[in-house]
Order: structure tokens, then C-alpha cells, then sequence
């Protein structure tokens, strides 16, 4: 099998994830203790997230995430690259419930997600354009039979 690629710089809209005012509101995840015995200290736990759906929106329930986790997470949501520029390096509990496109005729639906955002986590999606690498497929061939 043949593949060729290479990597091109373009011009995309991103969003810019940074802090809003009034600071974070999401939970800090307490490291764990140190052992009584003076051992090696237990790994942190992995970032789980939840997901509940219903007629009101979306409902993420984060613990232990850090913030490429939580960028990742938004990132998919909106369809579109998500940048931490947030300058946090802790890990995160936390709950976003936003609507969608199903909820918009629901009186009691969920905010929008970048209104959720900011009034739930504290943070701010910002829109941008900046060059961003994209990788390119020049020519692919199917592999032969052995």
C-alpha cells in the first residue's frame, strides 16, 4: 500500500477557549493523597465523561478531565478546532448542559452551548481565524494481494 501525504497551513475558523469573567466554576480534582509508607504515589484517576440526553439538550458530566479533554470534548460539539488558551493545568469535575437544535422549541431548553460555557464552567469560547496545519492525502494506492 502507497501513501503520500504532506502537511499545508490554512486559513480555518477556530474558537479560542479562554477564561471568562468572574474565573472558573468548574470543581479542581484533589490529587490524591501521598502513601502512608512513602511509596510511589497513586496515578491520578482517567478523565471519564458522561453523557445524558433529553428533550431539554445535552448533559456532560466530566471528572478528572483535563483540559485537552475538555477542549476535545467541545471541539466535537461545535465541529470546529477548539485552542486552550486558558493557561490552566489542573484536572476538572464538572456539568455543562446546553441545548441543540431538538431543543430549540423547548421552553425550559438548555442554553446554547457557548452561553453554557461560559455561565457553567466559567470559560469562554471566542471565534477566530488563524493558520492551522492540515494534513493532505496526495495519492493512495490499495495494498496487493500477497
Amino acid at each position: 500500500m502507497g501513501l503520500k501525504t504532506h502537511f499545508e497551513t490554512r486559513n480555518s475558523s477556530i474558537y479560542n477557549l479562554v477564561l471568562a469573567k468572574g474565573g472558573v466554576k468548574m470543581q479542581v480534582t484533589p490529587a490524591p493523597p501521598p502513601p502512608a509508607d512513602g511509596g510511589a504515589p497513586s496515578p491520578p484517576a482517567p478523565a471519564d465523561v458522561k453523557t445524558h440526553g433529553s428533550q431539554h439538550g445535552l448533559e456532560f458530566v466530566g471528572t478528572s478531565s483535563p483540559m485537552r479533554a475538555i477542549t476535545g470534548m467541545l471541539s466535537s460539539m461545535i465541529q470546529a478546532p477548539v485552542v486552550d488558551k486558558t493557561g490552566l493545568t489542573g484536572v476538572y469535575n464538572y456539568t455543562l448542559q446546553f441545548g441543540g437544535e431538538w431543543s430549540a422549541n423547548d421552553p425550559e431548553s438548555y442554553p446554547s452551548i457557548f452561553t453554557a460555557v461560559q455561565e457553567q464552567l466559567g470559560l469562554k469560547l471566542e471565534a477566530s481565524h488563524e493558520s492551522v496545519p492540515n494534513i493532505v492525502i496526495d495519492s493512495i494506492t490499495k495494498p496487493t494481494e500477497n
